[in-house]
């Protein structure tokens, strides 16, 4: 049997020669290049103008090719509109990688995007400790990796609520497979596989230091860093982690693993968010980068989490439904007012002016 050469691609775009090379020298961005390569004429597979999937008109710039390969790193609240907008090209044997803060976002796009188990990617989730930030005005391609660190990845099981399912069988995908080591072999990533089970447990480790780290460095309007040495501000960390463990403790997904009292005691989640604040000191949250450019932040999949998971067991968390709303108000409140201040900003150009 002889396998068929397969197309070369650049920036999403088959090419019909498999010798067919772009060369990039005018340092085009990737979907300046994209689409450069349409116009030339170098792609292949002309779109007939409709989505049979949706019942709507496809613009000429959009492709119905299937996507079976798709890394999502949007923020948490912007995760179903965007895969919403491609959901008619992911199919059953597509593999979506979620690289996010926060929990409970998978559970939603299984309600609003993928209801349909067997019509449902795969799912892979990861949790990254890398820095990586834009700067305020720069190009959406361009970042700044600030701080070196890793990523655990894990596939997730086809449920209704696969994130804390461990019990389930994860399903075999060759796309999957294709990503997990793509991912795997690529050096500054950093990445590593591990099994369901633990990086659950890693993830509610990450969820613990955001909880704490994000909403009070917002509320403050200052760096990670300025949460250590502070015996007031120790003071309310332990007041929020003390709800997250009892929390994280009480849950019916870890019950029965070993050591799970240790690992999520108020003590030693402590310790990790001094570690990460101390090792971030010079850093600012992503959260407050959010507060402070006027964007909706992620505090309802981070201490929200918390608040929902604890209306299950029972519990109150007044703590981190105090910070969480806090923040969710300061977020509107700067957002108000940077577009208050886009209307009664007066031109120097008007006539009369100057």
């Amino acid at each position: 049997m002889q396998l068929a050469l397969a197309p070369r691609r650049f920036h999403g775009v088959d090419t019909e020669d498999v010798g067919y090379l772009f060369d990039n020298q005018e340092g085009l961005l990737p979907h300046e290049a994209a689409a450069k390569l349409k116009e030339r004429g170098g792609g292949r597979g002309e779109y007939d103008g409709a989505d049979f999937s949706l019942g709507r008109p496809l613009d000429r710039n959009e492709s119905d090719e299937p996507i079976l390969h798709l890394v999502v790193t949007v923020k948490a609240h912007l995760t179903i509109s965007a895969l919403l907008a491609i959901r008619h090209r992911l199919r059953p044997e597509s593999a979506i990688c979620f690289l996010q803060n926060g929990m409970g976002i998978i559970d939603q796009v299984n309600q609003f995007v993928f209801p349909d188990p067997e019509t449902r990617p795969i799912y892979i989730q990861g949790i990254v400790s890398h820095g990586v930030n834009t700067p305020p005005g720069a190009d959406p391609f361009f970042a700044v990796h600030a701080g070196r660190g890793t990523i655990a990845l894990t596939v997730l099981p086809r449920t209704d609520r696969p994130e804390t399912d461990i019990a389930a069988a994860v399903p075999h995908s060759t796309s999957a497979r294709y990503l997990m080591r793509t991912l795997t072999r690529t050096p500054v990533l950093a990445a590593i596989g591990v099994p369901h089970v633990e990086f659950l447990q890693q993830k509610l480790e990450k969820l613990a230091q955001n909880a704490v780290i994000n909403p009070l460095t917002v509320l403050l309007d200052t760096r990670n860093g300025a949460l250590n040495y502070n015996f007031a501000l120790t003071k309310v960390t332990r007041l929020l982690l003390a709800e997250v463990s009892l929390i994280l403790r009480s849950l019916p997904e870890l019950q029965g693993l070993p050591n799970l009292a240790t690992r999520f005691s108020p003590e030693r989640l402590e310790t990790l968010v001094v570690a990460i604040a101390t090792k971030t000191g010079r850093n600012i949250s992503s959260m407050l980068a959010d507060v402070r450019g006027g964007r909706p932040t992620e505090v309802k999949y981070i201490n929200g989490y918390i608040v929902k998971r604890g209306e299950e067991l029972g519990a109150s968390c007044l703590c981190n439904y105090l910070v969480m709303q806090t923040v969710i108000g300061k977020a509107k409140m700067v957002g108000d007012e940077r577009r208050d201040a886009l209307l009664t900003e007066t031109p120097a150009d008007l006539p009369g002016k100057g």
